[in-house]
């Protein structure tokens, strides 16, 4: 048996700029982008740029509805600046999990000075750039 191979994709991206201001609320999922259904995510980072200066601490998680912390579970954002690669799973989105979220949570008086981008990675089923016989 042969494995078809009928199309081939470019790498998707999603690039997301995140101010400390736009995240409010601790503990609340916010979509930062929303990919195909189909989509596996297959590469990505979280890069803060300014720190965020909530007053005692202030984590992010990346994931989807099904998974809060899929992609990245409480990174710390507070203490400096820095670049984080996603954790990859393999999983593929169905339509309930598409959004993509950050979910901050804060033990104090949120800050105004985080800066930081989002970069998503991925692969969709169903896209073809190239088609091949």
């Amino acid at each position: 048996m042969s494995i078809p191979i009928d199309t081939r994709s470019f790498a998707l991206a999603s690039f997301v700029p995140v101010l400390e201001t736009d995240l409010l609320l601790t503990a609340t999922a916010y979509t930062a982008c929303v990919l195909p259904v189909g989509s596996i995510v297959i590469g990505g980072t979280w890069s803060t740029t300014t720190a965020f200066d909530a007053e005692t601490s202030a984590t992010i998680s990346l994931g989807d509805s099904a998974s809060a912390t899929r992609y990245e579970n409480a990174q710390d954002v507070r203490t400096g600046v820095g670049n984080y690669a996603l954790t990859l799973t393999g999983y593929k989105t169905v339509n309930a999990t598409r959004n993509f979220l950050i979910t901050p949570t804060y033990n104090s008086v949120l800050g105004s000075a985080g800066v930081a981008d989002l970069v998503v990675l991925y692969a969709a089923e169903g896209i073809s750039h190239e088609n091949y016989e």
